[in-house]
């Protein structure tokens, strides 16, 4: 690796080249050494070690082409590839989070994109100071939106930042926390999107109803009710668009659940239950074992 060239607070090497002044202030040197595709955008802290990830480097999940954010004894490292930069009294969350705000701000009509997962081991003040960064990139246009390790609150607030009707896709991970979602439900943003991916969770809603307005979706719930099979089968039979469904459940009662899908089923023995459903307008597969509900419209499978 090359050596170390010292920089001061404000992003500007002690000497040598200044970066332009519109682009991000610690990002000058990587955005002008390096072809940024700015469509995407990730932050993950796993050990105390933020990673900003921009373009291309999102899809390298051991942190290749990151922006890396190391502590040490008076400053903080920020390494980009094979170069290194000490920032003299710099604090590796704060700089990592300032440069996540001023990047989502200046990339913020051409971002797609955005990744955020923060591991058990960041503290809430760190916590605060991250939702509060992207807060502070005001409304975001992704169509991509990814949080992992979040709790219910925080997912709520970065989610009610996109703008309705243009984010399309969710992906939701929050660790071993059970995540309420019944708020997060409420937002027009939620009503809008049309994937969802939470399955790596645990997850619950008050009704499952919430969900059905998604194309496609998985997701890892603690109970499915036959209250909620019943809505599950009048949705159904409304439905003009949906696709796809896969529940992950720690347990699920065949008998009682298939019973709302076909009155006449009595083999209490079953271990798994498959039936076609045919409606006015689609027909669907359900498939379910005691830790899974699956539907597949079969009229529109992809």
């Amino acid at each position: 690796m090359e050596p170390s060239t010292s920089v001061n607070q404000s992003g500007n090497q002690e000497s040598g080249t200044q970066y332009p002044s519109t682009t991000p202030k610690l990002l000058r040197y990587f955005i002008c050494m390096n072809s940024v595709d700015s469509k995407r955008i990730a932050i993950r802290i796993l050990n105390d070690v933020p990673k900003l990830f921009i373009g291309a480097s999102c899809s390298h999940r051991k942190g290749a082409g990151a922006l890396v954010y190391k502590s040490v004894e008076n400053g903080c490292i920020v390494e980009f590839g094979t170069e290194q930069r000490f920032v003299e009294g710099g604090n590796s969350f704060k700089l990592a989070f300032d440069d996540l705000e001023e990047v989502i701000r200046f990339f913020k009509y051409s971002l797609e994109s955005l990744e955020v997962l923060l591991d058990e081991k960041v503290g809430m003040e760190n916590r605060n100071l991250c939702i509060s960064s992207i807060l502070g990139g005001l409304s975001m246009h992704v169509s991509s939106l990814s949080l992992r390790g979040l709790s219910s609150k925080e997912m709520m607030l970065i989610i009610s930042k996109c703008e309705s009707g243009v984010l399309e896709s969710i992906h939701l991970g929050n660790c071993n926390m059970l995540c309420s979602l019944n708020e997060i439900c409420q937002l027009e943003q939620w009503k809008m999107t049309k994937s969802l991916n939470a399955h790596g969770g645990k997850f619950s809603v008050d009704s499952i109803q919430h969900l059905f307005h998604f194309t496609e979706f998985t997701i890892t719930l603690d109970t499915l009710s036959t209250e909620d099979a019943i809505n599950v089968r009048d949705v159904l039979v409304k439905s003009s668009n949906f696709l796809h469904c896969y529940i992950h459940l720690p347990f699920l009662n065949i008998q009682e659940i298939a019973t709302i899908f076909k009155p006449d089923f009595s083999n209490h023995s079953a271990e798994t239950f498959t039936m076609t459903l045919k409606e006015t307008v689609n027909e669907f597969i359900i498939d379910m074992s005691p830790y899974h509900f699956k539907i597949t419209n079969i009229l529109h499978s992809f």
